[in-house]
């Protein structure tokens, strides 16, 4: 009998000391991934922009690692769209794309790594409208303008006005048709812009001592800039205004277009409502240097 207690006693404690064991051991789950707006569908069209928050979280035990995002146009093989390294157990993601041309759906698949090597993954579908018209545009390549220090230069325009900037005097004389004023800050108040004639960089350049400056002109339009996220090779595709509607409905609402840099795409609208995009194709001069220069871009603006 006293040989069976002491066995009994044995596996007691053997028992206890295996469930004290895993009341020690620690274990995490996978991170989770949300969307905010809280959806995972979208219909867009071309052109347009599709943009939500990517809200990621990992176990109280975990570190969230990395962010990896896919793309997949219809029933092609998915390729990388981006990546991001993330840090603690809650983390924020802004994810923003603009609709190609061409294609009927998208499938954005997000893959978030803790550093416990454990992952989730959530997908987010577009389906890509296809609108039976568009409106017309006027498309000029290679135009022109001259900063201040360029004699004799064209700095103004205005897409009712002429097919050539013109100086201040003649833009005075024409300022309800003025849309673009183009010159050069110093490199620490942002080098070259283009903006309107009622921007905080026109009137520091541009209202002067002349008699021709900014503060005698009898109306400075408020023509506002956006630069958006569109490449060289989807500007290419506008041929209608589809891409230009898309691109100028949210969050054009600066005055200027600053650092103005080649390749970028700028979306704008006129003080008249006339909508357009402009490609930068190069950039020349300086305010430091008090260097002539010049700004070459392409256009695609509303008939």
């Amino acid at each position: 009998m006293k040989k069976i207690t002491i066995l009994s006693v044995v596996a007691l404690a053997l028992i206890g000391t295996t469930l004290f064991t895993s009341c020690k051991k620690t274990d995490t789950v996978e991170p989770t991934i949300g969307f905010q707006p809280d959806v995972t569908t979208a219909t867009k069209g071309p052109g347009e922009i599709v943009t939500f928050t990517v809200i990621l979280g990992s176990d109280p035990n975990a570190k969230l690692d990395k962010l990896n995002i896919t793309r997949q146009f219809g029933s092609t093989t998915a390729t990388s769209f981006a990546s991001a390294s993330l840090t603690g157990t809650s983390q924020n993601y802004a994810f923003i794309d603009t609709i190609p041309f061409g294609i009927n759906t998208i499938k954005y698949s997000f893959t978030v790594t803790d550093n416990k090597s454990k992952t989730a993954t959530k997908d987010f579908t577009v389906t890509v409208t296809q609108p039976t018209t568009w409106g017309l545009i006027n498309s000029v390549p290679g135009f022109v303008m001259d900063n201040q220090i360029t004699a004799g230069g064209g700095q103004f325009y205005g897409f009712s006005l002429t097919t050539a900037a013109i100086d201040i005097a003649t833009a005075k004389q024409n300022a309800s048709k003025i849309d673009f004023v183009f010159g050069h800050r110093s490199a620490l108040n942002g080098g070259a812009f283009l903006g309107a004639p009622n921007s905080v960089d026109a009137k520091v350049i541009y209202d002067n001592t002349s008699a021709d400056k900014l503060s005698t002109w009898s109306i400075l339009n408020k023509t506002l800039f956006k630069l958006t996220n569109l490449t060289v090779a989807q500007f290419a595709t506008c041929n209608n205004d589809s891409l230009i509607g898309a691109q100028t409905l949210l969050g054009v609402n600066n005055d200027s277009y600053k650092t103005v840099k080649a390749n970028q795409i700028v979306a704008f609208i006129t003080a008249s409502g006339k909508k357009g995009l402009l490609k930068i194709n190069s950039v020349t001069g300086s305010f430091d240097t008090n260097t002539p220069g010049q700004l070459n871009f392409d256009y695609k603006v509303q008939q």
